[in-house]
């Protein structure tokens, strides 16, 4: 059992997000590592489409209660054929993506520190 399981889906669906963020901050890291490499094609995160394969049919426990049932967590990448023709990294794409997820991981980070502060304080019998 899930450490944050009994706390409800809404921490465990923020770390999941944190965890694909910060693999798909290491791919593209890895991409402008060796974007002058000769030879090396760049890939990309799967995020996106993990995100959207996750299975978000919910299952009521009890007429008035609802809960997630399922969690996949596998990150996956892919060759990145949105590069150039002689398929060497897109350096601007890749950077655009990198900043983007950047912003997701920290909009992330600063929700599960909201709803543990919440959850703490509420433990605390704080407002």
């Amino acid at each position: 059992m899930d450490k944050l399981s009994i706390f409800g889906p809404g921490l465990q669906n923020l770390r999941q997000i944190l965890d694909k963020t910060t693999f798909s901050q290491k791919v593209l890291a890895k991409n402008v590592a060796n974007a002058e490499v000769p030879g090396y094609e760049g890939e990309r995160p799967v995020f996106e489409e993990a995100l959207n394969e996750r299975d978000l049919r919910l299952r009521a426990t009890d007429e008035k209660h609802i809960t997630s049932v399922k969690d996949h967590a596998q990150f996956k990448t892919e060759k990145d054929d949105t590069g150039h023709p002689d398929g060497t990294v897109d350096m601007e794409n890749t950077l655009i993506s990198l900043v983007q997820t950047r912003m997701n991981h920290a909009l992330t980070a600063r929700l599960a520190t909201h709803k543990i502060r919440s959850l703490r304080n509420a433990i605390n019998g704080h407002r």
